[in-house]
């Protein structure tokens, strides 16, 4: 039982992470011109699952290292005087929110890089970090935007999801069960359509930032 327990959210991650390359791929087709099949898109997806798990390994190194650096900075502050370990602190908070808001930018672009012109990870991020050098406050407007659509999708289907999934974990008799499945899937289906319309709003994004880079 311990086994299962531990297996379980690997299981999930996978999952979930097979089902976002999915995603992915699935619009990087439509955008490359190519058969929108099922056999192009499994191709795809499982071409692109290596890179995209190693170009999450990457982009989370990048956003935590610092972030623990400064932790452990913070904390030997402490040893020398808690006063100044007070201060440190709210200069650490203020560093790592700032830290975060500005990799987070500047890695912004980075999965439809690699999905649309089928860059290697680290290809990727360079891309990326190069991408928005001049253009920092068009990436923050769209990073609102989706934020806000991310925002509206939680509220929408989000909360309810999760409610529904509670609900049939608890279902008394076959009626309940039955109505909590068609609620969930309701739920899903909403959620998997505000979900697309933020990738798409993401890659398309990017096309019209590398055409002005162009010009």
């Amino acid at each position: 039982y311990r086994l299962l327990v531990f297996i379980k959210p690997i299981y999930i991650i996978i999952i979930s992470l097979y089902l976002s390359t999915a995603s992915y791929a699935l619009i990087a087709l439509n955008i490359n011109n190519k058969k929108l099949t099922l056999e192009n898109t499994i191709n795809y997806t499982n071409k692109f699952i290596p890179k995209f798990f190693t170009l999450r390994i990457i982009a989370h190194t990048l956003i935590f290292a610092p972030i623990v650096s400064i932790i452990l900075v913070i904390m030997s502050f402490f040893f020398i005087n808690v006063l100044l370990g007070g201060i440190s602190i709210l200069i650490g908070i203020i560093l790592i929110i700032g830290y975060i808001l500005f990799i987070g930018l500047r890695l912004f672009f980075a999965v439809p890089i690699m999905f649309i012109d089928d860059k290697t990870a680290t290809g990727s991020i360079k891309e990326s970090y190069h991408l928005t050098k001049h253009n920092i406050k068009q990436v923050f407007f769209i990073f609102a935007i989706i934020y806000g659509i991310t925002m509206l999708t939680n509220s929408i289907a989000g909360s309810p999801l999760f409610e529904s999934i509670i609900d049939l974990g608890v279902a008394e008799n076959v009626i309940k069960t039955i109505i909590a499945v068609l609620i969930l899937a309701l739920f899903l289906v909403l959620e998997s359509i505000m979900l697309a319309f933020e990738y798409l709003f993401l890659f398309y994004s990017y096309i019209d930032f590398k055409e002005l880079e162009k010009d």
